[in-house]
C-alpha cells in the first residue's frame, strides 16, 4: 500500500475499488458500485457517494491511504500486505491508518504483513517481527522478545538509532556506520560484517545460519556468530 503509487491517477477511485471485485469475485457493476460505497464508509472516507467519481489528486494523503486500503480489502483477501502504509503521513494520520488496519484485520479475520522501517509502528502493531538485511533474515521472533532482547548487531543498531524520550539532553541516537551493500556485490560471509563492531574473521568467510537464541523464550532466532549480550566488540 505505498501511498503515492498504489492508486491510478487517471481512474476515478470508485472504479479502482470496483475493479478488484469484478475481477476476483465476478461482482456485477451495480453491486460493485454499492459495495464500493460501503467500503469507503467502512474505512472512514466521508461523503462516499461523491468520492466515487473523484480522482486521487483530489484527496488528501490520509484519504488516499484509506482509499488504498478499501481497494486492497475489496476482494476479501486472507492476507493483506501493507508496504510502508504510514509513509509521508503526519503522526495523527499515521495513528488513524494503523488503527484502521488493525480494525479491518480483526473484523475480517485476515493476516496483516507490515513492511516498514518505522520501529515505532512495528512495536505498536505486530505480534511477530522479521528483521532483514541485504535481502536475508537476520533475526526473527515475537515482537516483545525482539524489542526487549535484540540479538543481532543490525537489530541492536536499529534500536539504538531510535530517538528516545528518556535520553539525556544533548545525547543523539547512535548511527550505524557505513552503508548497506548495493545488491550487486558478491558477499561470501555476513553482509552486515563490514558495518558491525562485533565482526570477527569468521564473519567474513561464512554466512551464519539462523538459529534459536540461547535462553530465549518462544521461537526467537538470530543469524549471528556473536552473542551481543556477553561478548564485547
Amino acid at each position: 500500500l505505498p501511498i503515492l503509487t498504489s492508486l491510478d491517477p487517471l481512474m476515478p477511485i470508485g472504479k479502482q475499488i470496483a475493479e478488484g471485485m469484478a475481477t476476483h469475485l465476478g461482482t456485477s457493476a451495480g453491486d460493485a458500485k454499492q459495495r464500493a460505497i460501503e467500503l469507503l464508509e467502512e474505512v472512514g472516507v466521508p461523503d462516499a457517494v461523491t468520492r466515487l467519481g473523484q480522482y486521487p489528486h483530489q484527496l488528501s494523503g490520509g484519504l488516499r491511504q484509506r482509499v488504498a486500503i478499501a481497494v486492497a480489502i475489496a476482494a476479501n483477501p486472507d492476507v493483506l500486505v501493507a508496504d510502508e502504509p504510514t509513509t509521508a503521513l503526519d503522526v495523527t494520520i499515521q495513528a488513524q491508518v494503523l488503527d484502521l488496519l488493525e480494525r479491518e484485520r480483526q473484523r475480517r479475520g485476515m493476516a496483516l504483513i507490515l513492511i516498514t522501517h518505522d520501529l515505532g509502528v512495528v512495536a505498536s502493531v505486530t505480534d511477530r517481527v522479521i528483521v532483514m538485511y541485504a535481502g536475508r533474515v537476520v533475526e526473527a521472533g515475537p515482537t516483545e522478545d525482539i524489542f526487549r532482547d535484540p540479538r543481532h548487531p543490525y537489530t541492536l543498531g536499529l534500536m539504538n538509532s531510535m530517538p528516545r524520550l528518556d535520553s539525556p539532553l544533548g545525547v543523539r541516537p547512535a548511527a550505524i556506520p557505513g552503508s548497506p551493500p548495493t545488491g550487486y556485490e558478491a558477499v561470501a560471509g555476513c553482509p552486515f560484517a563490514p558495518r558491525c563492531m562485533w565482526a570477527r574473521s569468521a564473519c567474513l568467510d561464512e554466512y551464519p545460519p539462523l538459529k534459536h537464541v540461547a535462553e530465549a523464550s518462544g521461537d526467537h532466532e538470530a543469524a549471528c556468530l556473536v552473542d551481543v549480550r556477553t561478548e564485547g566488540p
